[in-house]
Order: structure tokens, then C-alpha cells, then sequence
């Protein structure tokens, strides 16, 4: 009997010690986390435009882009990806092409896709 409650007293004291590793890690990793603390990595970086840290400025309004496409030929796809927007034209054939903009309306360039 004496045995039985070693291991219950001992059992109990482990589950305490776990519970407060485990509140001792929150805390370390919340504290981590907080912008205002200026010892983690960023007060080593500045943090990258866009990703989601500090706000991206508004690009200017560039009014309105015309790109010429050849007769039947029509934009197929958009994707944006960063401050760049990749239109895929088609159909197949001499229409099958990637044009792309970037965040101030500007055309960059155009790949074509030949068979």
C-alpha cells in the first residue's frame, strides 16, 4: 500500500512539472512572437515588402492598359503572383502567349508559347 501511494504522489508531481514546462514554452513562444520586442529576428531584418508584416504601399493608379491582340485571340487567364499579373491568351496557335504586367499597369513583356 505504502508503494501504491509513492507512485501516486510521484505520477502527481510529474503531471505539475509538465504542466508548467508546458506554460513556460507558451510563454517563451508568445513573447517571441511579439512585435513589439525588438530581440528577435527582426529587429536583425527588415521584413520583406508584401509579406505580410508591414503593409504594402498602394501602387499608383495607371488608368486604363490597352494591349493589342491579334484578330480571335482573348485572354484566357489572370494570375497574380507578387506585384506581377500573368494573363495567358489563346487558343492554340499563334494566340498561345504569357503577357506580363506588373503592379503599375506596366507591360513587362510577353512569352510566346510555340509548338
Amino acid at each position: 500500500m505504502q508503494a501504491l501511494k509513492l507512485v501516486v504522489v510521484g505520477l502527481g508531481v510529474l503531471i505539475v512539472i509538465s504542466i508548467g514546462l508546458l506554460g513556460w514554452g507558451f510563454y517563451t513562444k508568445l513573447k517571441r512572437a511579439d512585435p513589439a520586442d525588438d530581440t528577435g529576428p527582426s529587429a536583425v531584418a527588415p521584413p520583406l515588402a508584401g509579406s505580410g508584416t508591414v503593409p504594402a504601399a498602394p501602387p499608383a493608379a495607371f488608368g486604363e492598359v490597352r494591349v493589342p491582340l491579334p484578330p480571335g485571340c482573348t485572354a484566357v487567364e489572370m494570375r497574380p503572383a507578387g506585384d506581377r499579373l500573368y494573363v495567358r491568351t489563346g487558343p492554340t496557335g499563334l494566340c498561345e502567349r504569357i503577357i506580363v504586367f506588373d503592379a503599375a499597369g506596366r507591360l513587362l513583356g510577353s512569352i510566346v508559347l510555340a509548338p
